[in-house]
Formats: structure tokens, sequence, C-alpha cells
């Protein structure tokens, strides 16, 4: 039998509970945030994203199973952190479950806070992600390959951990989406087929529904019929989206350059589940390479 399904983290992921709307999905959604305050960091681009992400993982690499680090499936039950950070959940032939976290990071001046986001279950290793991101950032990341005119790793001046209710606070009426960070176009760009707003909300459907799995729960199949179709109806009132690259260098400086959109869209007034699925999107963000900073995105009022 497959090491994967033998676990309890497995069978945990494999069979969800129903939830019959999104507000139940809501009720049983939990994250939880790891920050850390470095300082001095030099300006950082996009591609700082790619060099945090796989400075998180080396980090977790010295207490996993040594299956877990070859990307093989963990035998130890519950899984390492390495394995349930690293590798592709229930893939089987196709797409397997997102990762149940994200990575981003704000600047002030030389000062940077970096924040790693944990979905659901994937909680449970918090403790080991947050040494695990600081080892990484400590002695793994490379700094002045990073980032120009880094000649050294940045001291962390602080790192506490953050339980922050989901916040159903998105108004009525009409509202603008402005991306925080570059997200991949796959289905985003605004000459291609169908609706820029319906594209994305599609998006973020799935995004939700997928991530739902390390609640243990899934939306049902009415709840997401009736969700597709209404999200399928919206139409941007308008848009200011611009079409970029976003390098992603690995440790070899061979770089994987995505396709990605910023800026903003105008939208229509929103239904009640509606805004509450852009209030779980803004928690897990939008798209692909989340866990490299991409994807996130500010919802407002429009005025």
């Amino acid at each position: 039998m497959d090491i994967a399904k033998q676990t309890g983290l497995a069978r945990w992921l494999a069979e969800p509970h129903s939830a019959g709307s999104l507000v139940d999905l809501a009720a049983g959604w939990r994250d939880h945030d790891i920050i850390l305050t470095l300082a001095p960091v030099a300006p950082a681009g996009t591609e700082f994203g790619a060099h945090l992400r796989r400075s998180f993982l080396g980090g977790l690499a010295p207490g996993a199973s040594v299956p877990a680090r070859i990307g093989q499936p963990c035998p130890w039950d519950p899984p390492c952190a390495l394995d349930v950070f690293l590798r592709e959940q229930l893939r089987a032939g196709g797409d397997g479950l997102p990762k149940p976290y994200v990575l981003f990071w704000h600047q002030q001046a030389r000062v940077m806070e970096v924040t790693l986001r944990i979905f659901g279950i994937a909680c449970d290793w918090a403790p080991a992600a947050a040494e695990g991101i600081t080892a990484g950032l400590t002695s793994i990341l490379p700094w002045s390959m990073a980032l120009r005119g880094q000649p050294a790793p940045p001291a962390i001046l602080h790192r506490f951990a953050e339980v922050t209710p989901l916040a159903d606070d998105i108004p009525e009426g009409p509202l603008t989406l402005t991306f925080l960070s570059p997200m991949d176009d796959e289905g985003a760009n605004p000459k291609g087929r169908g609706d820029a707003a319906a594209r994305l909300l599609s998006r973020a459907l799935r995004r939700v529904d997928a991530l739902a799995r390390w609640q243990g729960l899934r939306l049902s199949d009415t709840a997401l019929r009736d969700l597709t179709a209404r999200v399928h109806a919206l139409r941007a009132d308008s848009l200011r989206l611009q079409r970029a690259t976003c390098d992603s260098p690995n440790r070899h400086s061979q770089v994987r350059r995505t396709q990605v959109v910023s800026g903003s869209l105008d939208l229509p007034p929103l239904d009640a589940d509606l805004r509450l699925l852009l209030s779980l999107i803004r928690r897990c963000h939008l798209g692909r390479h989340t866990n490299e900073g991409l994807g996130r995105i500010e919802i407002k009022p429009r005025r």
C-alpha cells in the first residue's frame, strides 16, 4: 500500500466533510501566521519570493525523514513538516492539493516583515514551521545573491505567532480589487475569452474549495454549482490590468519566467456569498506561486 495512504493526514485530506454553503466552510476555517521582523534589508522585488520559499523548505530538511528529503511520501505518522509543506498531497495523475501555506513580505525603509501563513490541519506543524523559516532566513537564504546591496544576512529583531479570525468585512456596493503583488495570468488575461471578473473569481472559488481540504471540508456539489453560476454571471465595470513577467531564479541561478498580471479592476455590488469568497481569498491569495509572494489582493469600496 502507498505510504501516503496509510497516514492520518492523508485520510483527513481524502475524506473531507461536505459544507452546504460558503458560510459553513468559512465557519470551519482556521489559519495561523508566523511573523518575523528583519533589519536592515535592501529593497526586494518579486524574485525574492523564490529564495524565501526555498530557504523555508531548506530549514525544514534537518528534521525530515530521508524519503521526504527526496520528495517521496514520508513514512512517519504524523509525517514530518517537510512532507506537509513540500510534497503535493493527493496527487494521482493530475494536480494535487494546493500547498497549505502562503509566504509574503512587507517593507518599510530598511525593515522587512516576513509572514508565513499556514492553513487548516497544517497549523499542527506550526512550531516546526516557525523554526524552519527562522533557520532558513538566518543560515540558508543567499542574501547577497537574492538582494542587490545586501552583503550580509539581516538580524531577526522579533518573531511572533498570530491567529486572526476571518474578517467578513467587505462592504456592500461597488468594489475595487487591487493586486498588492502580481498574480500569474493564467485565465486572467483581459483580452482572453470571458470576463476578467468572472475568470478571477472562478479561480478564487476553485482555490478556496481546494484549500478547504486542509480544513477537513469541501463545498457540496450543490453549493459549488450555485456559486459557480453566480461567479460566471459577473462582469467587471472597468479594468486597469497590466501584463508583465516575473522571474523566479533557482539555487543554480536558472530562471523560471512566469506571465503575471497586476493593477486593479472594479467590481459591481456582490451578494453576501461572493463578498465572503473575497474575504477568504484575501487570506489565502489568488493564483499559483502564492508560496513565493504572488497573488495578494486588497478589496476596498469604490468611490
